[in-house]
C-alpha cells in the first residue's frame, strides 16, 4: 500500500517539507519559546540547518524510517509547524512503534491545531503504517503538550532522561504510550480519519 505524502484535517493540510519552505521554518523555530520545549533543534536556528532537515527528512522518509509533515493552514498554505512519526527499527521487532514528535510556531498556539494534527498523525500512524504502539516523551512542565498527547489517549509509561541542545542540559521527561488496541477501542464512530489526498 502507498504511504500518502499529505494528510487533511478539518483546518489543515499535512504536507512533505519542500526546500522552499526552509524561510518558514526559521521564522518559527529561531524562537526559546518554542525551541526550549525540543531536545534536537538548536538556538539559534539558521537557514543553512532548515535546509539540512528538510534534505534530511527526504531521505528518512525513502528509508521508511521517519515521517514528517509540515503543518500548514488551509486555504492559503501557511506554515505553522511540523509534525511525524519516528519508526523504532530493532533487529528482530516484537511490535513495529513509533514516536511522535511535534512543535507549533509560537503565534499559533491556543487554536486547537495542536490536536487536530496529532490525531491525524496517530491515525496515520496506526491505519497507513501498521504501527502497534505511538510513544512520546515530553517534559512535565510542558503542559500544552501533555494535555495534547493524553486528549489522544497516551497514557503514562514511565520517565526517562533527554539531552536538550538549545538549553545545553539533560532533563528528566515523560514517556507516554498509546497500543493499537487501546486506539481501536477509543475510536468513536464520529470520528472521521484524517483523509490522505
Amino acid at each position: 500500500m502507498a504511504i500518502p505524502e499529505r494528510l487533511e484535517t478539518r483546518r489543515l493540510l499535512l504536507r512533505r517539507h519542500r526546500p522552499e519552505d526552509a524561510p518558514a521554518l526559521v521564522r518559527a523555530l529561531d524562537n526559546w519559546a518554542v525551541v526550549k520545549w525540543l531536545a534536537e533543534v538548536p538556538l539559534p536556528y539558521t537557514l543553512e540547518q532548515a535546509l539540512d532537515w528538510i534534505a534530511l527528512t527526504r531521505t528518512a522518509w525513502q528509508q521508511g524510517r521517519d515521517y514528517q509533515l509540515l503543518i500548514t493552514l488551509k486555504p492559503g498554505g501557511t506554515v505553522i509547524g511540523q509534525i511525524g512519526l519516528r519508526v523504532d527499527t530493532p533487529f528482530e521487532p516484537v511490535e513495529r512503534s513509533a514516536e511522535l514528535g511535534y512543535w507549533l510556531a509560537e503565534a499559533d498556539w491556543g487554536h486547537g491545531y495542536g490536536p487536530e494534527a496529532a490525531g491525524a498523525m496517530v491515525d496515520f500512524g496506526f491505519r497507513r503504517l501498521g504501527l502497534d504502539r505511538i510513544r512520546a516523551t515530553c517534559l512535565p512542565d510542558n503542559h500544552r503538550s501533555l494535555t495534547v498527547l493524553t486528549g489522544l489517549g497516551l497514557r503514562p509509561a514511565g520517565k526517562t532522561w533527554l539531552h536538550f541542545v538549545a538549553r545545553g542540559a539533560t532533563l528528566e521527561v515523560l514517556e507516554l504510550s498509546l497500543d493499537r488496541a487501546t486506539w481501536r477501542a477509543s475510536m468513536r464512530a464520529d470520528t472521521a480519519p484524517a483523509d490522505p489526498v
